[in-house]
């Protein structure tokens, strides 16, 4: 997806779910950089989006579920400028508009 070399992506995925695989693997193989989260933070907005912003992260990769629990959150414009990719269960239009827009 583009990833560039001075990327930095967030892994928030489970290791037991295979997009774990492209959060791992596509960074290093772009040289860029993986950002991990643990358990709790991934499931909390207010920390993801301060691991967000402090490990100036590029890419995100999430399930619809975990975009719309950071979308509710008031940092949503912090999402500006960064790579939005989602994956695990269908993304509804309403939401994809307010990720893109």
């Amino acid at each position: 997806p583009g990833l560039a070399a001075d990327g930095r992506m967030l892994a928030l995925t489970s290791l037991s779910f295979d997009i774990a695989v492209l959060e791992l693997y596509l960074p290093l193989v772009s040289g860029a950089s993986v950002v991990l989260v643990d358990r709790d933070t991934a499931r909390d907005p207010e920390r993801l989006w301060a691991q967000i912003e402090q490990q100036q992260v590029t890419a995100i990769q999430a399930t619809p579920s975990t975009w719309r629990m950071l979308a509710d959150h008031p940092r949503l414009p912090a999402l500006a400028g960064r790579q939005v990719l989602c994956g695990g269960e269908a993304l509804p239009a309403d939401l994809a508009e307010r990720l893109i827009g």
